[in-house]
């Protein structure tokens, strides 16, 4: 039924604006067990009803189980690190629960000036056990396929 619900939300979001689709690929380990990620990234826009950047996430790749959505924002200044373009996705990954066993995950990803992926693109990882509190899992980079 979720599944089912996820697939009318992302269609409905689809048919209302413009989309575009990247497929992107990183691998993260987690509590000793490796996902190899290839993820079906698909935004979003549709000025009308005030959606801007919205990101659709799927894996299709068979050892990643990762589904999320999330936004385009722009990062603030940290520690002097100048504002940057990021792409933060919160999601689940039934082998990220079943192996490590988090409830939720949290990606964040570096995009270029314009708001691309972009290959080498740094990213950053999130993940709770309690639904709660995120622990950073990890870092690295990812390409664009």
């Amino acid at each position: 039924m979720k599944k089912i619900l996820g697939v009318a939300a992302a269609a409905l979001l689809l048919s209302a604006g413009a989309a575009s689709a990247t497929t992107i690929g990183f691998s993260v380990t987690l509590s000793g067990f490796t996902l190899n990620c290839t993820l079906n990234v698909t935004q979003t826009v549709d000025s009308s009803r005030g959606i801007t950047n919205n990101i659709l996430i799927n894996a299709n790749s068979s050892d990643c189980a990762f589904a999320g959505e999330g936004m385009i924002v722009k990062a603030v200044e940290v520690a002097g690190n100048k504002p940057k373009n990021v792409a933060v996705i919160a999601g689940y990954d039934a082998y990220a629960a079943q192996y490590a066993g988090y409830q939720t995950m949290m990606v964040v990803l570096s995009l270029s000036k314009s708001g691309d992926f972009v290959n080498n693109g740094k990213y950053l990882v999130y993940a709770t056990t309690d639904g709660t509190t995120q622990k950073y899992i990890g870092n690295g980079k990812y390409t664009v396929q």
